[in-house]
């Protein structure tokens, strides 16, 4: 007995040895197989429970059409380097709004055209109006997987029930799909024939440019409330092809693009030198292009554009005010089946911004943008162009606009010429017919068209006010764009109806009055203007600016209301300014001013912006209760050859006048006039006048002491200097 014991225990030894001695042959084996091979695929998870999804996908797993549909209860996130691979004819819902697929690792929806992929919103759960959206598929990060997202014959879809609108508060979640961290690092993305529909949001831009490349072949948005697309990242890198150029479809959506022509600056590594979303074609659609940067300079022969096809669909065109080249959109087609607001969606996310024309190009266009060789068919109500931004004009040429009767034209492009507050849109030369191969070259130009006698907004072309069309009325701010001349004829009256009534000047204003037809600005004296109604906006020289003769008065009255008068300390009603001559006296200028009285007004400005000015002549100038005329002296030092200066000839009656720097004068007679202030001799009537001497560019002495004179009548005069000053005073 003692002896099969022994026995057994030494065999029980044998065959444990046996065991491990094999085991570790066998783990060696592998070793040595795994260093020579690709490693074993990760084993597939079993299908769940009633097909009910947990929150974590950590294997390779694969959904199939025998245990299709698949319910979503939660957010469900496939983890880093894990794929879930989506069967042809596999359906997936979300049981409940906070559901959603968060792909830290690889998509791979693999529908066939007869056996498609869907997402969306279980059917049979009450999903009512006010249910909201679900949380839809997003990239996430941290990830890893170089095939992250492969998306063929395949839906993703909010509710039918429920749509936002844009404006109120939204209920659920508002992503439907977001493709930024799947274009990501060493990563490829394939969208083949996809459809996503009734959602509030799809995002398209990339995480990294350091993708490997992506192929979109028939995608369609349909009622999706906001698509962002934003281009940058899309910066190729070498041997990328990809784009999403005339595959994508756009239904009842609101899409903005972002940089939207941003495309590189070679061939071989910018695709043709056009935006990756030119040839889209949108349908009842709502869309805004915003062309800010590119990562090249346009130019003629390479300019920034881009195109698409447009049905019963609004553009918004955008622009930044440091933009610069050519900037077009180009190429594309207009044209409706139905009236601008019976085609509108008001799901749209830019739904608001729809008006009657196929384009806006409102103030933050800036003016950069050009319309070109486009078709256009404004049948049902639709019209063209309608261009607001009110500094600078706007070119839409080479375009066939569905007829060849200017007048026509005109009616289709709302502008300047329809005094909207808008610049003007030059749209010569023109296709006389839809095939586009003959040239008009005589559309209307404001050049052509008389002044109206309202005036606000911005004046972009040389005009004359006739004392036959007299009085002209200012019913707000009225611009003279820089290179610009506004000339009045003798005996015309120009009236403020309002408060806000002002002339803004970069170009040249040229008042040519008469001494027996003088020229009037000031208020209109049939507009109940009443004791406290405050100043209108006055006259002003304007930065930037254009024209070498900048400023002509002659034989001219400017004035405020007569009913009206500041109480110094007191708080102020309306506008300060009656006149500003600042901007006036500008680079090469000629300012001229003879005969002229200012009257009734709070502020006079006397000043230059640049002492490079050319030349001045002051004759016989007054002003007659202004509460405060700001005199400096010291910009108007002389150049070589100028002769200009204010002496004996200004008038001041019951006025505040304070002179900075009242003795401010050169070293030399040729230079500085007679060593004498350039504001010497004036006449002083019941006024206040404060002159200080702070500074001059020579130094004073008995013989050549700094000095102003003038005569006062019933006047108060206060001197003050510096404690720096040195000299005779």
């Amino acid at each position: 007995m003692s002896t099969n014991k022994k026995g057994s225990n030494l065999l029980l030894i044998l065959v444990c040895f046996s065991m491990i001695t094999i085991s570790w042959s066998e783990m060696m084996n592998f070793e040595d197989d795994f260093s020579d091979s690709i490693a074993p695929e990760l084993e597939q998870e079993s299908p769940r429970m009633d097909t009910n999804v947990g929150s974590v996908i950590s294997f390779n797993t694969t959904w199939t059409a025998a245990n299709s549909p698949y319910y979503l209860n939660s957010p469900v996130s496939v983890q880093q380097g894990v794929r879930l691979t989506i069967d042809p004819g596999v359906q997936v819902y979300a049981n409940t709004t906070n559901s959603s697929i968060l792909v830290h690792g690889e998509l791979h929806s693999l529908g066939t055209s007869t056996n498609p992929v869907f997402f969306g919103v279980n059917p049979s759960v009450s999903w009512t109006y006010n249910s909201g959206y679900w949380g839809g598929i997003k990239g996430q990060t941290p990830n890893q997987g170089s095939d992250s997202l492969i998306l063929r014959n395949t839906t993703v879809s909010g509710p039918t029930c429920y749509w936002y609108t844009p404006g109120q508060s939204s209920t659920g979640y508002s992503n439907l799909f977001n493709f930024q961290y799947f274009f990501r690092t060493n990563a490829d993305v394939i969208v083949d024939n996809v459809t996503f529909k009734n959602g509030k949001e799809v995002i398209i831009r990339p995480d990294s440019n350091q993708f490997n490349d992506y192929t979109v072949t028939n995608l369609t948005f349909n009622n999706i409330s906001y698509i962002s697309v934003a281009e940058s990242n899309f910066g190729w890198m070498g041997g990328r092809t990809g784009n999403w150029r005339d595959e994508v479809t756009v239904i009842r959506s609101g899409v903005y693009f972002d940089d939207a022509v941003y495309f590189s600056t070679t061939n071989s590594y910018g695709h043709n030198f056009m935006s990756l979303f030119n040839g889209w074609t949108y349908i009842e659609s709502d869309v805004k292009f915003r062309g800010t940067s590119t990562p090249w300079t346009p130019s003629s022969t390479r300019p920034a554009w881009i195109s698409g096809s447009f049905t019963d669909t609004h553009v918004m065109i955008e622009s930044s005010s440091s933009w610069s080249g050519p900037l077009l959109l180009n190429g594309s087609t207009f044209n409706a089946t139905g009236s601008p607001t019976n085609t509108a969606w008001q799901y749209s996310q830019f739904a608001s911004q729809r008006g009657t024309a196929f384009i806006t190009a409102g103030s933050g266009s800036y003016g950069k943008w050009t319309v070109e060789n486009n078709s256009f068919a404004p049948t049902n109500g639709w019209t063209g162009i309608d261009y607001t931004y009110s500094v600078g004009h706007m070119t839409a040429p080479y375009n066939w606009w569905g007829t060849n009767n200017v007048t026509t034209i005109d009616g289709l492009i709302e502008d300047m010429l329809d005094n909207n507050g808008g610049g003007w849109v030059n749209y010569s030369p023109f296709w006389t017919s839809s095939a586009m191969n003959q040239l008009d070259w005589n559309g209307t130009s404001p050049a052509n068209i008389p002044l109206g006698r309202e005036l606000s907004g911005t004046l972009f072309f040389s005009k004359t006010m006739t004392a036959n069309n007299s009085p002209y009325y200012l019913v707000g701010p009225w611009t003279i764009a820089p290179g610009v001349r506004i000339t009045i004829d003798p005996g015309v009256q120009v009236y403020a109806n309002t408060t806000n009534s002002s002339i803004l000047v970069h170009g040249e204003l040229h008042s040519l009055g008469t001494s027996t037809n003088p020229v009037f600005f000031g208020v209109n004296p049939s507009v109940s203007w009443t004791y406290n109604s405050g100043y209108w906006g006055g006259i002003k020289g304007q930065t930037p600016n254009q024209g070498s003769d900048s400023l002509i008065l002659r034989n001219t009255t400017v004035s405020g209301p007569t009913c009206y008068w500041y109480t110094p300390g007191q708080s102020s009603t309306g506008y300060s300014n009656l006149f500003n001559f600042q901007y006036f006296f500008r680079t090469n200028a000629d300012v001229i001013v003879d005969n002229v009285t200012f009257k009734n007004g709070k502020e006079v400005i006397i000043r230059p912006d640049s002492n490079q000015f050319n030349d001045y002549t002051v004759t016989n100038l007054t002003f007659n209760n202004i509460s405060y005329i700001s005199v400096a002296e010291s910009n108007f030092g002389w150049m070589g050859g100028r002769t200009g200066n204010w002496r004996d000839e200004v008038t001041v009656i019951r006025s505040g006048v304070y002179f900075d720097d009242a003795v401010y004068f050169s070293t030399t007679n040729s230079y500085g006039h007679n060593f004498m202030s350039l504001f010497n001799g004036w006449t002083y009537i019941e006024s206040d006048v404060k002159f200080r001497g702070t500074s001059t560019p020579w130094t004073p002495s008995s013989t050549r002491p700094a000095w102003i004179s003038g005569s006062f009548t019933d006047t108060h005069v206060m001197i003050e200097s510096s404690s720096g000053w040195s000299g005779p005073l």
